[in-house]
């Protein structure tokens, strides 16, 4: 049973793996600072076998990774080596979690399985945090999570990771700062889901302008280069939204600015006039339609090149 105010894994760290020639309160203040996850950390390590155990932690605040979590509780049962779903909570900065894990040792390579609970999610503060994004607003009402995984390093368990997230309620605001207009699109359900070596798949139904909108989109999974610094992610979005057809092809920038990005876009539908009330726009009641094109998003605004329209029996190309 560990109870108690503080733990301060990073300044534990500092202390058990001196360098040579180095006093250990500078070590100290310097690691405190600096301290990072590697995907080469052990978590399990090859001889880890522990027959029968309780931990029952109570920790007011833990500092892991330059990282704060507080009021962390579990109580994890071990028989045989195996732990059959132990329950947890954990507060960090921007979101309260609780939920049970299983874990199970003993062979090739250690398993875990887990399920979690979220509540009021703010993801935006969470990739700016991550550095992934900075201007994103976006937040989640309930978020629910399944993973399984395998392995003994960090590395390991997030190459192996599968994981089903399923989330209910929320919203994501886009500034449109050349016009000073608020995209608004509310959330109902949105699912994301990964599988080692498939596309990590996005799915989402909500309302923009008070107009239902559904979005798929299969993003590339970068987990078989490690070691190597992604500095993009390949996707590709279908929406139906106004009795359109969206396509959407290009990539997205880490960390993640709008400004800048380059996409390759299809807009098909039986009728323009079917996009003047999610548009706010007057365009004329004829189609079928299909545009295309390369969107350039750009400070300024947007610029649409390579511009191919067909209106029923009509074309127009356009560079």
């Amino acid at each position: 049973s560990v109870q108690g105010e503080k733990l301060d894994l990073d300044a534990l760290k500092a202390f058990i793996t001196p360098e040579r020639h180095q006093d250990a309160k500078t070590k100290l203040k310097h690691e405190t600072k600096t301290t990072r996850v590697n995907r080469s950390d052990v978590i399990f390590p090859d001889t880890f076998l522990i027959r029968n155990m309780r931990l029952d932690l109570d920790l007011k605040k833990l500092v892991m990774a330059g990282k704060q979590m507080t009021h962390l509780r579990l109580d994890a049962i071990m028989n045989d080596g195996i732990v059959n779903n132990a329950p947890f909570a954990v507060q960090l900065p921007n979101s309260s979690h609780t939920g049970h894990f299983s874990l199970k040792t003993g062979t090739l390579d250690p398993q875990l399985f887990g399920h979690l609970d979220t509540n009021a999610f703010n993801i935006g503060l969470t990739l700016k945090e991550l550095r992934l994004a900075d201007d994103i607003i976006m937040h989640i009402d309930n978020v629910k999570t399944d993973f399984n995984t395998s392995g003994h390093t960090l590395g390991e368990l997030f190459d192996n990771l599968v994981f089903t997230i399923n989330a209910r309620g929320g919203m994501y605001e886009y500034y449109e700062h050349n016009t000073n207009e608020v995209l608004q699109i509310i959330l109902h359900n949105t699912s994301l889901t990964g599988v080692p070596g498939e596309k990590i798949k996005l799915k989402t139904h909500g309302e923009v302008n008070d107009t239902p909108i559904q979005i798929s989109t299969d993003f590339e999974d970068r987990r078989d280069e490690p070691g190597k610094s992604v500095k993009d992610i390949s996707f590709t979005t279908h929406a139906q939204v106004a009795e359109t057809d969206w396509e959407l092809t290009g990539k997205i920038p880490l960390p993640f600015q709008i400004e800048g990005i380059s996409l390759h876009s299809k807009w098909t539908g039986e009728r323009l006039s079917s996009l003047n009330e999610l548009l706010h726009l007057d365009l004329p009641d004829i189609g079928p339609y299909n545009l295309s094109g390369t969107l350039n998003i750009i400070d300024e605004g947007y610029l649409l090149n390579d511009l191919q329209l067909q209106i029923g029996s009509s074309s127009l190309d356009a560079v």
